[in-house]
This record gives structure tokens, sequence and C-alpha cells, in this order.
């Protein structure tokens, strides 16, 4: 990349077409598996063929999304399917899974490989990892500041790519398990239901008084991101990717929102294309954490869905017939909608009436009637939230083929001699194609030189126009019109076989997979007790000490999440065995400091220092700490024996695999030592830089009002979501309601090969948390200690199927 990057979605292939006529420099696309979009259309192998070549013979580059969760027994598929891509000439992939990363690289040093948002790479240290494992971009994730990101522009030569427009998680991607937990739809699969969409209700804990107004009814449901505005800004980080998302979306909103980005990036901005982007799918638009927005501009509380456009104010409803005095034009088809305190009803307008006569359109500032069969009121705002009109006339223009190669033709014709056609595409391809036969003296018609212009022109349905046309010609020859025809057609057809091949050094390769070899020797059985509490925590140690010690099978060891509480009782936490959990979002904090510290205390009271790395970018630092010991967190997504050979081979003790496989997917990990899982605790569903407890009550970040209190979410079906915030850097973790309870599988889990059993303990369930510490005081013998576990309530929550 040597320029600014204008990236599109393409999901299916009229939105394909769509971003290459609109201006697209590159596109992005999935086949029919691994590709985090798998509602879209997408492509077979056989579409992506012909993708690339027609994207590249309008030089425009072609990224195919492999940027989901593998499973063991699909990485051979997914390796193929690389290959396959290799081999046809892809630009690169966009991936979400280092154990495929770590093949790719094994098998194809030179393929690009871009590290995908839903890698939640946040910070110059993640920029800095991924670009040491290999990666050749990395995608940013979508909280990250302008300031941020220009920092990181500024010291990291690796690429760098950042959206602009589209829809927004309010979870970092990559981190979010809530539709998981919910359905076992994941969004680390590729199928995500969008929960986040849904109605919920703040609710102080333990109480059931609603806290949000009538009116916020979509407490974690943001606005669109679009910063069409601030293009010259963006312009100063030099030559960065800017990535519309939309593989879901239809080419009307491709083509309009890709056409305005390609304007204003060519310094062509115009009012019209900002307008233009409210006439496509949009939730209300806001500029994001991109260019910090706050909670209020951040946040559609009203509606999950298409917001539109005033189209009026409503005079009168009698009979099923709404009367409407237009601010906005109105055309047959076209679909309005008004709200009320979160409530929406509308219709589509097929009946157009004004001045006692049916109409297809009605100007702004008219007074039309439509049927409407809802109830409202006089003066209620009726939005257009579908513009027929622009839509069809986009999604016409979208499918309109424009060439985009120059090319000069020059001819060449002399008597007995075989006539030449020279093309020069681009200024640079030169091609050359001669007749069959020599020209010949014409007995009564001979070739005039408009003649030849005229059949060596037609270029119509290819990607040229002719910038140049000379003709050096005998008079009074003969040459038979498909012979030039032919000469055209031949010389187009090389030209357009040449701009498809972009990586000619490419030969047939294959791909095997990297042959796993086994890690050694399992240790002792470990049950790692986590907590978020400084306080919580040492009231939980003293009890534990309190009890006889008896030489055990299994070890307990403690874990604090609280890094500040941490380092302020560092001595203390190493005196207590407390391993620290380095937070698995960072942002521009740097931990090499703490670490350091950590790793010279560890060393003054001989102990062996121990870490917990929660997010895959913390693995920069194990370079230069070497002497520390670590464990692979359940956030960093270990979904194969690939990913988890990567972890061991850096020097991870144990990995915590993830707790969206199922029973039968652990079994992949037999033949492996040191695995971890997830038996006990409220699962966080997903972290965000959005606080809904502040953004519902204040409008604001900073409240402080967590200090006090504890909130729960609570959704349609009276679920509850409780939510940890931390208030030092106003970010919160959504956790799920139902308590995740293996305890009574452990002795199974056991026999599928998991040695560390991690529990997390947060005061949410205190006297079922207090019994499960008793039982592991008291316990000497692990098959005694799962015996012991107490009896649950209803509310509890078991994995083992898996997801999608």
């Amino acid at each position: 990349m040597n320029k600014m990057e204008l990236l599109a979605p393409a999901g299916s292939s009229e939105s394909l077409k769509a971003a290459v006529n609109a201006g697209a420099n590159a596109v992005y696309l999935a086949g029919r598996q691994f590709g985090a979009r798998r509602s879209a259309n997408n492509f077979s192998n056989e579409e992506i063929v012909e993708v690339i070549k027609y994207c590249h013979q309008r030089n425009v580059a072609v990224y195919v999304t492999l940027n989901t969760l593998i499973k063991s027994t699909e990485m051979s598929e997914a390796l193929g399917f690389v290959e396959f891509l290799y081999n046809h000439d892809v630009d690169a992939v966009i991936l979400q899974d280092i154990g495929l990363l770590a093949n790719i690289k094994a098998a194809f040093p030179d393929l690009h490989c871009h590290a995908s948002t839903q890698m939640t790479l946040h910070s110059l240290k993640d920029v800095e990892w991924a670009q040491s494992v290999g990666f050749s971009r990395v995608v940013l994730s979508r909280e990250l500041s302008f300031a941020e990101i220009k920092e990181i522009t500024e010291i990291t030569n690796v690429e760098i790519e950042l959206f602009v427009h589209g829809a927004l998680c309010i979870s970092y991607s990559g981190q979010c398990l809530m539709s998981s937990l919910i359905g076992g739809r994941s969004g680390n699969r590729g199928a995500c239901a969008q929960p986040c969409r849904k109605a919920y209700t703040l609710v102080e804990r333990g109480k059931e008084n609603m806290l949000n107004k009538p009116e916020q009814v979509y407490l974690m449901s943001p606005k669109d991101l679009n910063v069409y505005e601030h293009i010259e800004e963006l312009k100063a980080l030099g030559n960065v990717s800017l990535k519309v998302e939309g593989r879901m979306k239809g080419p009307d909103y491709v083509y309009t929102v890709v056409s305005s980005y390609r304007n204003a990036m060519d310094d062509h901005p115009v009012s019209v294309d900002h307008e233009k982007l409210f006439k496509v799918f949009n939730r209300d638009f806001t500029e994001g954490h991109l260019f910090d927005a706050d909670y209020k501009s951040l946040m559609n509380y009203e509606l999950p869905s298409s917001y539109g456009t005033v189209l009026g104010k409503t005079i009168s409803l009698s009979d099923g017939i709404l009367t409407l005095k237009l601010t906005d034009d109105l055309n047959k088809g076209d679909e309005i909608q008004t709200r009320f305190k979160g409530k929406t009803v509308g219709a589509r307008t097929d009946v157009i009436t004004m001045d006692g006569k049916r109409v297809s359109t009605a100007a702004a500032g008219s007074i039309v009637t439509v049927p409407f069969k809802y109830k409202t009121v006089k003066n209620s705002i009726f939005y257009k939230t579908y513009d027929k009109k622009h839509i069809d006339a986009a999604t016409l223009e979208s499918q309109i083929d424009k060439p985009v190669n120059e090319i000069s033709l020059f001819f060449e014709a002399h008597l007995e001699k075989k006539a030449k056609l020279i093309g020069i595409v681009n200024q640079t391809l030169r091609l050359e194609v001669v007749s069959e036969m020599p020209s010949e003296r014409a007995n009564n018609r001979p070739l005039s030189v408009e003649r030849v212009t005229e059949q060596l022109s037609k270029l119509g349905g290819t990607p040229f126009y002719l910038s140049q046309f000379e003709v050096n010609m005998d008079d009074g020859l003969v040459i038979p019109i498909s012979e030039l025809n032919r000469m055209r057609r031949v010389l187009v057809d090389d030209a357009t076989e040449k701009l498809s091949v972009w990586h000619p050094e490419r030969s047939g390769k294959t791909c095997d997979l990297i042959k796993p070899e086994s890690n050694g020797n399992e240790g002792k059985i470990e049950l790692h007790l986590h907590f978020y509490s400084e306080d919580y925590l040492n009231e939980c140690i003293e009890d534990s000490y309190q009890v006889e010690h008896k030489e055990k099978d299994f070890d307990a060891i403690w874990f604090m999440h609280d890094l500040k509480a941490y380092e302020d009782h560092m001595s203390q936490m190493i005196e207590k065995r407390v391993v620290p959990v380095l937070p698995r979002i960072g942002r521009a904090e740097n931990h090499e400091d703490f670490i350091e510290r950590y790793q010279n205390e560890c060393a003054l009271q001989r102990v062996l220092p121990r870490i917990v790395l929660s997010h895959i970018g913390h693995m920069v630092y194990l370079k230069r700490f070497s002497r520390v010991k670590w464990i692979a967190g359940e956030t960093m997504n270990c979904f194969n024996v690939d990913s988890y050979d990567t972890f061991i081979s850096n020097g991870a003790e144990s990995v915590i695999l993830s707790t969206e496989l199922s029973v039968q997917e652990l079994g992949s990990f037999k033949k492996r030592s040191n695995l971890g899982y997830y038996i006990y605790g409220n699962m966080p569903a997903m972290v965000s830089e959005y606080c809904p407890v502040g953004g519902t009550l204040t409008g604001k970040s900073g409240c402080n009002l967590c200090k006090s209190r504890d909130y729960d979410l609570i959704d349609e079906k009276g679920m509850h979501f409780p939510i940890r915030c931390d208030a030092e850097h106003c970010r919160v973790e959504i956790l799920f309601g139902k308590t995740h309870n293996w305890l009574s599988n452990m002795l199974r889990l056991r026999t599928l090969g998991i040695r560390v059993f991690k529990m997390e303990f947060d005061r949410l369930n205190p006297v079922e948390e207090k019994e499960i510490l008793t039982s592991i005081a008291t316990s000497g013998d692990f098959n005694n200690l799962v015996k012991k576990m107490p009896q649950f309530n209803d509310n509890f929550h078991i994995t083992g199927k898996g997801v999608e």
C-alpha cells in the first residue's frame, strides 16, 4: 500500500460491482466459510476466481476474510482454502486465529496477512507484537481515538487499517460472548445474533425499579459511524486504509457510501454526497470513539434499525388516512415511520394523494395524505426510513461498469506486409498484435482511416478507455473488418489477462499442517481462584489460612485482576502467593514497568514470577521478561491445537481453552498437557468503553456512580446481566446473568486432559462462593473435592454444547 486506501465491503456480487464502480481501492469479502459475516451471500471458490480477475483488471485489490476462530477439525480445510486463494492471486487474507496464522506463515511466508479487528489489537504494543509474528497490516479496534491512531502510525511501519463508516459494536470485537452465551451463536464464529441491539432495562442490583427513561430502550445500541467530515484530518495519518463496514448491506448502500468517501478523498467533497449518506441504511450517525464522541452522541437509545431522514409532521389522522406537511420529498414506495417513547410504527407509501389526486411524487412543502392504520397525534414527526428513488437510482448506477485503465492504440499497415496494432496500457504495459495476412491493394473500396478508427476504438464492456489513437497506413489498402476486430479483441484480451495477475512469482504451492508435538509431562492439578476485589480476595485468603493445611494432590492458587491494587500492595501480594492478571484491554498502557518491578520483587522473596496474559498482544513482553512464567487466559481465544502449540512454544506454562468449545472439541487437545478450562463464575459477556450506567443516567463518562452502587441490565426475558465497572478507566464488563457451573463435571474434564480449573469469585453468589472455597480449603484429595462441591439452584449455565 503506497497511498491512502479506500477499502469497501463486498457481501454479494452486486455489492462487489458497486464497490469497484464507486472507486474503492480494495474490497474485502468472504468465501462460504470462515468469514465473520456468515449471513452475507458471500462467494463460492469459482466466484472468487472471477472476482479476483475482475478486480485486478480494474486496479482493485482483493482481501479475503478468514477472521473467525478455527476448530481443530477445520484447520485442514481452512488451510486448503488459503492454498486455493494463494494460487489464484489473492492479495491478502484477514485473520483472527493465531494458529491459522502460524500454519500460513510456515507454508506461504510471502502471503500478506491482516490482523482482523476480531483480534482486539488496540495499542502500539499490540501492533508491535502483530508485526513480529508476520502480520503485514493491523485492523485497529474501533474504540481508539484519532490521537492514539496517529501515534501508532507515526511510530510503526506496519500498515494500519481503521473503520470510518458503518455499524459499531458496543463491545470490543473479538471479546464478546454475549450472543454465544445466550443462544450459542458466536460472534467469534461469524454468527452473532446482535443481542446488543435488543431492549434492556437498567436497575440497581437487588432492586427492580427501572432507572432509564421510557424513551431509553436500547441501552447498548450505538449509532453508526460516519467521519466523512474529517477526511482532511485522516489524510494526515498517511498511508492508512479507510474501511467501510457493510458486508450485509446492498449495492445501493455500498455505492452511496464508497462514492461519497471517494470524492472526499480525491479533494472533491460536496454537500450532496454527505446528504446521500443519510438516504441509505443508518442508525443515525456518530463520530464514534475516533473523534471522542460523548455518550449522548454515541448511542441511539430510541431505535436499533434504520433511522432515516425527517419527512414532515402530522396535521391529522382520521379513518386511517394520515395528513402530512412534508419537509422532504415523498415518493411512491418510500417507507415512513413515527416514534414515541421507544415504540415505532410505520408503513410503505403505496398510495399518495395531493389536492384530491393520486400522485407518484410530492415535493417538500406539499401537504399529502397516505393510508396509515396506526394511531398518532398532531405534530408527530415522521421519518423516511426507505428512500426508494435514491436507492433505485444508486442500485442501477452501481452496476454500470466504468473503464479505469487508459490505453493508447497505434495501428500500422503497409502494402504486402502484415498490419500491426500496438497498445500501451496505463503508460507502462506494451502489447502488440499482427494480422494473420499481409495487406493487399484494394480493387474498388479501400479501407479508410475513419473506418479503422471506428473498429479499433470499440472498447465498450472492457476496463479500458481510449486516450490516444494514431494510424500510419498506406493509401488504397484493404484489410477485412473481421481481421481488425480480431486484432482488437486479441490485444484487449491479452491486456486484460496481464492486468489480472498481480503476483506472477507465485507457483503452485501446497500447504501441510504443522505437525504438533506433545509438550511433555503434566504437573499437579491446579485450581485457579480469580478475584476482582482486593477486599474479597484478602477476606477469602484469611479464611483459607485458618483451616488446617494438609498435603494435597492439587494446588489452589490465588489470582488478582485489579492491577492497580496489586501494584499498591505488591510485596504483600507476592508473600501471599497471589498471581497478577494483566487486563485484556490496555489502550496506551505499557505494562513493562509493572512486570519488571514484579519480577524484581519476586526475586527478593525468592518466589518464581508467574503472570496471566489476558490478551494476545501481551506476548510482546515475553522476549524481555523470559524468566516470568505465564498463563494464557481464556480471553486469548485458544480454539485449536495449533493456537495451543503457538502459546506453548512461546513459553506458556498452561493454556486456558476457549469456553466456546464443546466437550467433543475439547477432546482434540487430549494429547496436549497443561490444559485449563473455566468451570465456575459469571462469565464476562462483553467488555466496552461505553458504560450503560453513566450513559443512561448522566449522558457522560466519569460519573463515578459505580463507586457507591452496583447495577444490572435486564433483558426482555427478565435475565439479569451484572455490570462490572472499572471506575479508573470508565470501562465496563457486562457479565452473563447465569453462573457458569461445571464443578460437578471436573472429573469428566480431567479425563479429557484438563489439569487447570479456573474459577471466578465476584461476590455475586457469596454463599455459594464461600462454600466452594471452604471445600477447596478442607479437601486434600481431588476426587473427594469434586464430591464435596455444593449443590446449586437453577440459575446456572453449563457449557459443553459449543457454538456454531
